[in-house]
């Protein structure tokens, strides 16, 4: 007998009930220059779209030159707490006296060629940590049947980068009212009691701060649109992502902890000779 019911076929694993829409109607041009900017925070969605049929990519690196000017403004001060206190905590846990560099910093030339090399090389960094993030996340992407293009997801961790630049002046600011390092945008003051700068768990709660996970929301609008995924793909391969950035900050944690914990022994046993 033939079976005459009209069952779907099993399409395997990467297969959801939430199908993908299309992109609708796709973009004529480029969005211009300021409209691309208020995208980024008001109107994700149709900036992925937009970046889909036309990656671009001076837009975001200009919108990082004119904000790694702030950034390196209040740096300054931000540099002189995170001294004071990472020159304490060594002390006070592994009796390492770190070189008193406050009146070197104090410098004016210092000052002034410090500010020009942070102008220069924030932006460098993002784009640097950008294409290595679109790199992991193409891969990613791929093994999840995707058809997003390595300019695209490039292009969209530019546009990422913008908010992260933001989460990092509220940092420096918030750091230069309480007189701190702490991030309080992340986990970490809500669960800790300290900074220990050599721990796991203090490089993994930080990571996880309120910008980088905006950042992850609009990435997930992008992986969405890039691969004609459903949303349930999309949120998927974006917590795998994010986990795998919380991998490298807890794998950075252990070294730190392991070099540092290695490095004070050694230099207590020296004393003590």
């Amino acid at each position: 007998m033939n079976n005459t019911n009209n069952e779907a076929p099993n399409k395997g694993m990467f297969s959801y009930e939430d199908s993908p829409n299309s992109l609708g109607e796709k973009p004529e041009q480029p969005m211009p220059f300021f409209k691309r900017l208020v995208s980024i925070f008001f109107a994700p969605l149709s900036l992925m779209k937009n970046i889909a049929m036309f990656p671009h990519y001076f837009s975001p690196i200009m919108y990082m030159i004119l904000l790694a000017v702030p950034t390196a403004l209040l740096s300054g001060a931000y540099t002189a707490l995170t001294t004071k206190a990472t020159a304490n905590f060594m002390f006070e846990k592994y009796n390492i006296v770190m070189p008193d560099t406050a009146m070197l910093m104090s410098d004016s030339t210092v000052q002034i060629v410090s500010l020009v090399i942070q102008i220069v090389t924030v932006p460098l960094g993002i784009i640097a940590l950008g294409a290595g993030g679109a790199l992991t996340l193409f891969l990613l992407c791929k093994i999840f049947r995707g058809q997003a293009k390595y300019t695209q997801l490039f292009s969209m961790f530019l546009h990422v980068g913008v908010i992260n630049m933001l989460g990092t002046i509220l940092v420096y600011t918030l750091s230069g009212v309480t007189q701190n390092i702490w991030d309080y945008t992340s986990l970490a003051p809500l669960l800790l009691d300290r900074i220990d700068l050599t721990s796991p768990a203090y490089y993994v709660l930080s990571s996880m701060s309120l910008f980088s996970l905006w950042a992850a929301a609009v990435q997930c609008g992008g992986v969405k649109v890039f691969n004609m995924f459903g949303w349930v793909r999309a949120v998927i391969v974006t917590v795998i992502f994010f986990a795998l950035g919380l991998m490298v900050s807890l794998s950075t944690g252990l070294v730190m902890e392991l070099y540092m914990g290695f490095t004070g022994d050694a230099l207590s046993g020296a004393l003590l000779r």
